[in-house]
């Protein structure tokens, strides 16, 4: 794209103090050249001007606001880095504490821009060793690590700029708590857990009551980066790769203050596992290793992600999260405290994680969660539509909620939902893929074999099979849907039809043998009275182990069929040790 023929002459930039409102004193107006972006079709500054200016700059705000680096279409800040202009306006330069300092072209010797500005952006977050007790920097020997006194209240830690590093006495409990996210079942995970929450724009005092913010979910997946030798050692001991921030818009939340004070103690622990990718980078990086595959954010790219969306700096994203960290420290009295009940950091490689004193979510928590948030722009809508993610099953019947990169990674089948709904005469109803669920209602023998035929072609892709058996199954039908539940790792399974399209015992016995056998969590069956009546106690050979949640909806004729089936359903729940949730209807 060619540049107009007549563009801004120059802008007038001015410094101001690290406050971003009060200008220097006796501080002239320095005119810089913006130069026209063929990317952008605007015109620039360059960073690399202003740092020629001003050699301790920070950020350069407009009308209070922090102008962020401009980025590409995958959120990559351009090289160099540029802002936009605004040639008639002047606009503020922050500088990195009070004094002015002029550029010397000595300091450092580099004619590279992109370095120059990678120097100056990162100096914050790699302050000199010796002044490690004022800035809590951190030191790769684990010794010294646990001896750093924090005598700082947690407040004036939040206001004292980004930290680039997770404190190792922590590391213990963020392990506890990511392998609780990792090991949720199904009745325990009916929606995401990880998320944070950030302020709209850049602000150094926090108050909820005023402050607007936005609600970002964090991908859950957590596979394992090989050792040195190779391989994952499966003790636990291997580089884990660590939950990641999802890439997207991210949803307005309602009445902030009062969902920081319900779920502060579980945001806290959100923002610990955002930051520690960060930590794992810092302390065993190791060029050997081989590098991660797939499509894995790391702490960086997020931070530029999110300074995007937010229109921050990257170092006004680092400080809305250590400050956004030390205000949920403060509101759950969590405050670190080396000297009470400190973990050594030798328990980082241990295989059995603590899990007391985390916090959990009920199913009431959840249920409440959709009524804070809603879609910018729109009126709030239910949890289903707020949450962005694609929900999977792994072979141990763990839920976990992923970005759709990893679902394709964990289920490489991608044409899945398009060969289902393809072949139009295996069913009739709907599939999601977020939520790796199938409603179906074949209107034959032949059509419900078909649907068996696309489960088996993608094992695990499916973990909630919703059938209507409008047709007369037979105990052939009934046996092949038995083995697909069991070969596609069925989690959740509802079966519905007309009254008697199950009164039979050897329907009945398939049935029970199909709950003790297969991974089902959750089990519902529409007039159910059939099978309960035809129930036999000898078939009860081993208990239901994994069934969690049971519902049943009955159809019985008379106090003597009602009695014959509660008795029988007494002999279900007897034998369902891990029973959590019972409906009968």
């Amino acid at each position: 794209m060619a540049a107009p023929l007549v563009g801004p002459i120059c802008q007038a930039i001015r410094p101001v103090h690290s406050d971003g409102l009060t200008p220097i004193d006796n501080s002239p107006l320095v005119n810089v050249t913006p130069k026209y972006d063929n990317i952008s079709g605007q015109y620039v500054v360059l960073w690399s001007e202003i740092l020629l200016v001003y050699k301790n700059a920070r950020c350069v705000m407009h009308g209070g606001r922090a102008l962020s680096f401009l980025t590409d279409g995958n959120f990559e800040e351009l090289k160099p880095s540029r802002i936009l202009a605004y040639p008639d306006v002047v606009l503020d330069v922050v500088l990195d504490g009070d004094l002015l300092i002029p550029f010397v072209a000595a300091t450092p010797t580099t004619n590279e821009p992109d370095r120059l500005v990678s120097v100056e952006m990162t100096s914050n977050s790699t302050d000199d060793k010796t002044d490690s007790e004022e800035t809590n920097a951190s030191s790769t020997d684990h010794e010294n690590e646990t001896r750093v006194l924090l005598e700082k209240s947690v407040l004036q830690q939040a206001q004292r700029g980004p930290q680039s590093f997770v404190d190792t006495s922590d590391v213990p409990r963020i392990h506890g708590y990511m392998n609780m996210i990792h090991s949720l079942k199904w009745h325990e995970a009916p929606m995401p857990r990880l998320f944070i929450v950030m302020p709209r724009s850049y602000i150094e005092e926090l108050t909820p009551k005023y402050d607007t913010f936005q609600l970002f979910w964090m991908c859950e997946y957590m596979g394992v980066r090989p050792n040195n030798n190779g391989g994952n050692n499966g003790d636990g001991s291997g580089e884990e790769i660590t939950p990641h921030l999802h890439l997207h818009s991210g949803f307005d939340l309602d009445r902030p203050a009062d969902f920081f004070a319900k779920y502060g103690a579980h945001l806290l622990l959100n923002f610990q596992v955002f930051k520690y990718s960060s930590f794992n980078r810092f302390y065993y990086d190791d060029p050997s290793r081989p590098p991660l595959d797939g499509p894995d954010i790391d702490f960086e790219q997020a931070v530029l992600f999110l300074g995007s969306s937010l229109r921050m700096t990257k170092e006004h994203v680092e400080q809305s999260i250590d400050m956004m960290i030390g205000y949920f420290q403060y509101i759950t009295a969590d405050a670190p405290m080396i000297s009470q009940n400190r973990k050594s950091v030798e328990s980082y490689y241990s295989s059995t994680w603590e899990t007391e004193n985390l916090p959990k979510l009920t199913a009431d928590d959840l249920s409440q969660f959709q009524s804070f948030l809603f879609t910018p722009g729109m009126h709030r809508s239910g949890v289903q539509e707020v949450n962005s993610l694609n929900r999977t099953t792994d072979r141990n019947g763990h839920v976990h909620w992923v970005c759709r990169a990893h679902l394709h990674k964990v289920h490489p089948c991608i044409i899945f939902g398009q060969t289902f709904m393809m072949n139009t005469g295996a069913h009739s109803g709907t599939y999601s893929t977020q939520f790796g669920q199938i409603i179906s209602r074949p209107g034959s023998g032949m059509a419900a074999r078909q649907l068996y035929g696309i489960l088996h072609s993608s094992p695990g892709f499916v973990s909630e099979l919703h059938l209507h058996i409008g047709w007369s199954i037979t105990v052939k039908d009934l046996t092949l849907l038995r083995n697909t539940i069991i070969h596609c790792n069925i989690v959740s399974l509802e079966l519905t039809g007309p009254a008697d399209y199950m009164d039979s015992p050897a329907h009945s016995e398939i049935i029970v043998k199909t709950l003790m056998q297969s991974r089902i969590q959750s089990f519902s069956l529409h007039n159910s009275q059939g099978v309960l009546r035809n129930m036999n106690p000898l078939w009860l050979t081993s208990q239901f182990s994994v069934l969690r949640t049971l519902k049943l909806k009955l159809n019985t004729d008379g106090q003597e069929g009602l009695h014959g089936t509660r008795i029988r359903l007494l002999w279900i729940i007897l034998n369902t040790p891990g029973l959590k949730h019972l409906s009968v209807e």
